[in-house]
């Protein structure tokens, strides 16, 4: 049964010390430990699988979700977003409060269930705080100084530190039924080496990049006293070699999991899925060096509900024998989520929904037996 992320399972005093010693955070609690040490130990075991938005609770608090429901077996992994947390209109009563406090709920239900989390932040630009795609920016010159603006002293800095405030108040909210900590992953800046997102490779220099995220683990971790969570980093797929994908690595002693997201490399042909392979390739080198845990933070292949093509449902056959082929290199892979008349995962009675039951029953394939 894979349900060993609640620190149920103790380890000795010297265990937890050279655990912390190895993370991000030496003076994280202990179920934060007890989660890297787990994450640590199942690379190349199997490859945890989950959903962004894919676990929620259903009448009576039923925790489901849509592996669940084709499988009757919970997900490994569970997927949230500090977007709604952060948004400048989270305000009492606001629809964005609402959805904060059903995150929480959420995590806490999944968290009991001894299912991992991991947080990503679709954080909107600091001048409109409307927006986190660059296109939606209503000047070029926005595009090129939002990014610089929030580093330390820039015009926004203080704006930023704010919004860090808001994360750190809702990670210390994230309590089990004894009151620990709940231990999480922070994702933050994904897909940094595109151009969509304002904090994108376009916008800013390697260096400055360092920096912020530098300044953000500081700030959370010593100023905030945030010890609960882990910092994964994960850009797209616009590396092709180890050294791309260090071009904007802040060091290793602020990062405790290396990962990167992949749509890209599933929307065209089986042989298109090379390209992922030589990806997951670099990626788990390097974080086999590094002694830290490799992810596939992001992944998926949308299909519309209502007109799924042949092709739609054999490309995503391609992504299931990537991640198949490759797991030794995987700690963990989530789908993202479903919603707005596609998915990612089929629900029952979807094209695709065979294949992808044969894969969740694939050994190697980890998910929560703790129904």
């Amino acid at each position: 049964m894979i349900m060993f992320f609640i620190a149920s399972f103790v380890l000795a005093g010297e265990e937890l010390e050279n655990i912390r010693s190895r993370a991000v955070d030496t003076l994280m609690t202990d179920e934060t430990a007890v989660l890297f040490y787990n994450i640590l130990q199942n690379q190349g075991k199997g490859t945890m699988l989950g959903q962004h938005d894919g676990v929620w609770m259903e009448e009576g608090k039923k925790i489901t979700g849509h592996i669940h429901k084709l499988s009757n077996r919970l997900p490994a992994v569970a997927s949230y977003d500090f977007m709604f947390v952060t948004n400048v209109n989270n305000t009492e009563g606001s629809w964005y409060r609402i959805r904060e406090h059903e995150i929480r709920e959420r995590i806490i239900a999944a968290n009991r269930e001894g299912i991992l989390i991991t947080m990503c932040w679709h954080y909107n630009d600091p001048y409109t705080q409307k927006t986190f795609y660059t296109k939606e920016l209503p000047t070029e010159e926005l595009k090129m100084i939002s990014f610089k603006s929030i580093l330390p002293g820039g015009q926004n800095h203080e704006r930023y530190k704010k919004d860090l405030r808001k994360v750190a108040e809702f990670s210390s909210s994230l309590r089990d039924d004894d009151g620990k900590l709940i231990p999480f992953i922070f994702r933050p800046f994904h897909e940094f080496d595109g151009e969509w997102f304002w904090w994108g490779a376009a916008y800013n220099e390697p260096e400055e990049f360092k920096d912020l995220w530098r300044f953000t683990v500081h700030y959370l971790r010593d100023t905030l006293n945030v010890h609960n969570m882990l910092y994964a980093f994960s850009p797209d797929i616009k590396f092709d070699s180890r050294e791309d994908y260090l071009l904007r690595y802040p060091g290793d002693g602020y990062v405790d999991i290396l990962g990167f997201d992949d749509y890209e490399d599933f929307k065209y042909d089986k042989k298109r899925t090379n390209e992922a392979r030589k990806r997951i390739r670099i990626v788990g080198t390097l974080a086999n060096e590094k002694k830290k845990p490799c992810a596939l933070t992001e992944v998926g292949y949308f299909i519309k509900k209502d007109n799924p093509q042949k092709v739609d449902i054999e490309r995503m056959e391609y992504l299931l024998e990537t991640i198949s082929d490759m797991y030794e290199y995987l700690s963990y892979a989530v789908f993202w989520g479903n919603g707005g008349g596609v998915y990612c995962i089929p629900t029952q009675g979807d094209a695709g929904e065979e294949e992808f039951k044969s894969f969740l029953r694939q050994p190697f394939i980890l998910l929560n037996d703790n129904k």
